[in-house]
Formats: structure tokens, sequence, C-alpha cells
């Protein structure tokens, strides 16, 4: 995370519920924590940026004071191969809980660590994210930046259907997929491909994902393209 987003997360709206003229007490906190060594500061993009990760020891100081949580261990670096993928999935984060309220958000990492959260998808077909909505729909969330296979398209989408449509209530850990495509050639492959698992699969391009959120709505048919 950086500045700007633990901002936006922790320190936009202050205790006394008005909006915080800066992000001054983020910036201190953060360095405390840096000082702490319970993070670890990166800089990217030629400098300019300053991000954050979890160092082990902020890992154990977590399970010491929350034993009953299950955190994911820290990835012991930064990963600047999916710096782009990860940074957009955080920001539809941020929008998605604060503009349609959802909960519980899974990250890609926790489920990797705990299989049986995604109904115990394999590694490479864990979706980035599963959401809670304030309805009770849990959805099972994923960005695409680049273009893959049709054969691995498909081959996700086949495990996704497999636990969706499992009759085992405790297997089945998301009720409908969304995928987000910044690629309109991606968006139409996708269309193609899950369109006849109907209301199963959201399929939306950037542009609509951002309308929907601004508009506050969850609702939205499969292929919307639109805006």
């Amino acid at each position: 995370m950086s500045i700007e987003d633990v901002f936006q997360k922790f320190f936009k709206v202050t205790l006394s519920a008005e909006n915080a003229k800066s992000d001054l007490w983020a910036r201190k906190r953060l360095l405390q924590l840096e000082q702490g060594k319970f993070l670890k500061a990166h800089k990217v993009q030629t400098g300019k940026l300053t991000y954050y990760t979890a160092t082990f020891k902020g890992y154990y100081a977590l399970t010491n004071v929350y034993p009953e949580k299950a955190f994911t261990k820290p990835v012991g670096g930064f990963d600047v191969r999916t710096f782009a993928h990860d940074k957009l999935v955080l920001k539809c984060r941020f929008d998605l809980e604060e503009r349609l309220k959802v909960t519980n958000w899974i990250s890609d990492r926790k489920l990797k660590s705990s299989p049986e959260l995604s109904g115990g998808l394999s590694s490479i077909h864990i979706p980035d994210a599963i959401y809670l909505t304030p309805s009770g729909q849990r959805v099972a969330f994923e960005l695409e930046i680049a273009r893959k296979s049709k054969t691995r398209y498909a081959d996700k989408i086949k495990k996704y259907v497999q636990v969706v449509r499992t009759l085992d209530a405790n297997k089945k850990k998301f009720d409908v997929v969304q995928i987000v495509c910044t690629q309109e050639s991606v968006f139409d492959l996708l269309v193609k491909e899950t369109k006849i698992y109907g209301s199963l699969f959201k399929i939306q391009i950037m542009n609509q994902f951002i309308a929907e959120l601004a508009g506050g709505r969850t609702a939205g048919a499969q292929g919307d393209r639109n805006v």
C-alpha cells in the first residue's frame, strides 16, 4: 500500500467524523511502523513513490495480539512483476468497499494459503478476491489487465462453474463471478466464453465498472459494455 492508500483506508475520516485536511497523520504513523521494523518501505516508479509491505516482525506482532485470526505471512519483498495489477485490484477494492459497502474481502494470498476458503480451487484458478455484498451475495472478483490464452480462460471458467454449482454447501464459497477487463479484446472473449452460464458470470469493461460504482449500483447484466 502507498501512503495515499493508507490515508484513504484509515485516516480520511477523523475520530470526530470529519474529513481529514491532510495525510500528515498517515505519514507519521507509517514512519513509526517503519522505524519499528513492522513495515518495510519500497521505492518504485523511479523512486518517486513509496509503498509499504509487512515484515515478519509485524506479522508476529499481529498474531500475538489477535491469535484467533489467521493472517497470511509476508511476501518478504516487493514483486514489481505484478505491481500494476495489484495496485489496480487494491483501488477496485477501496471503491467497492466505499461505494457499494461490500465487506469480508478475502485476498488471493489468503485464498492461496487457505484453499478451503475458495472451495478447494488450485492456486492457478484462485480469483483475485472474494467479497460479500450488502445483500449477502458472495462474489469472486477477478481483474484482467492482460490477455491470456483461450484455453486458459476456458479452464478457469470451468473450475468456477464447478464451485458455484456444487451441491455441497460447505464447498460453495461464492455465488457469482465478476470479471473486470481493461482490454476490449479480453472483454469480448470472456463474454463469449461465459454466455452459456447466464447470471453466474458478470463480465465488465473497466469504464462500465467505474460507472456502476459511481451510481452505487450492484446490479448489472452479463456483458455490460456501453457507458
